[in-house]
């Protein structure tokens, strides 16, 4: 019988009914509150409805009934909208790691949420340091977080659903640009504030991203481990020498794993 509200919430998930789909997990769990995924399930659509506290409180009980990686994973992500980051990159870096043992595709998205939420780190101890180093920066940072937040409120009025959603990502995108413009005309005036190109020997060359969690291959090229192991899936080869490569061939890239994350609390891009 529980199973029947899970099957149905689903359904009601792959139509983007997430209220629905919501409701539907719930029943589930009212007939069998011992299964860790039907709180897995109710917490992925909870995320699309931006309901975080409920998100958390989803994976965490999750977790206690001994959950797959999808938990952390989703609580990573939780954490991070609500600020709580240390904890979030914990939970992001657990889920990354059962997410590889059970050789789930969902592997590069965390490490794409581990960036992200190292991205937010740094830019609060950037915004802590700006503060005391320029003043009007900051005061200017703040002008154009209000703004948004405004807008972002008066989309949550006439919008929902996919609509609000792709409507806060343009929002948040132009917010973002903006942010750049102003920084670099602060930047000008101080080389410090500039900001810093990632070096090519701290990008993976599969997915142009700051490394994570890097791996050296038998050819001496490197890759995210997440990725190339998502490439090993419907090839045999490394994608640049050629070679015959399996995941067993691949060895962690220790010094390359700690550059790329000093380089990413000193500078915030990736």
């Amino acid at each position: 019988m529980a199973e029947s509200h899970k099957l149905k919430g689903n359904e009601f998930f792959r139509n983007k009914e997430y209220a629905n789909a919501i409701e539907e997990y719930g029943k589930a769990i009212l007939k069998d509150p011992t299964n860790s995924i039907y709180y897995t399930n109710r917490a992925m659509a909870e995320i699309k409805l931006e309901k975080y506290d409920q998100v958390v409180a989803d994976c965490q009980r999750a977790i206690e009934l001994g959950s797959t990686f999808k938990a952390y994973y989703y609580l990573g992500l939780a954490q991070t909208e609500i600020g709580i980051l240390r904890k979030a990159e914990e939970n992001l870096k657990t889920g990354y790691e059962m997410a590889l043992k059970d050789k789930s595709p969902s592997a590069p998205a965390i490490c794409q949420a581990i960036l992200n939420v190292r991205k937010k780190l740094w830019e609060d101890r950037e915004k802590k340091r700006l503060a005391q180093v320029a003043p009007l920066l900051i005061e200017v940072e703040d002008m154009f977080a209000a703004k948004l937040e405004k807008e972002l409120q008066e989309a949550e009025k006439t919008l929902s659903g996919e609509e609000l959603a792709d409507e806060k990502d343009y929002l948040q995108s132009e917010h973002d640009k903006k942010l750049e413009t102003i920084r670099t005309i602060f930047s000008r005036a101080d080389e410090k504030y500039a900001p810093k190109e990632v070096p090519d020997y701290l990008t993976d060359p599969i997915s142009f991203n700051l490394f994570v969690d890097p791996v050296i291959s038998k050819s001496g090229n490197s890759f995210e481990r997440s990725w190339i192991l998502q490439h090993l899936k419907t090839s045999s080869t490394d994608p640049f020498s050629r070679q015959p490569l399996t995941a067993n061939d691949l060895i962690p890239n220790i010094q390359l794993k700690a550059a790329a994350e000093d380089f990413i609390q000193k500078e915030g891009t990736f």
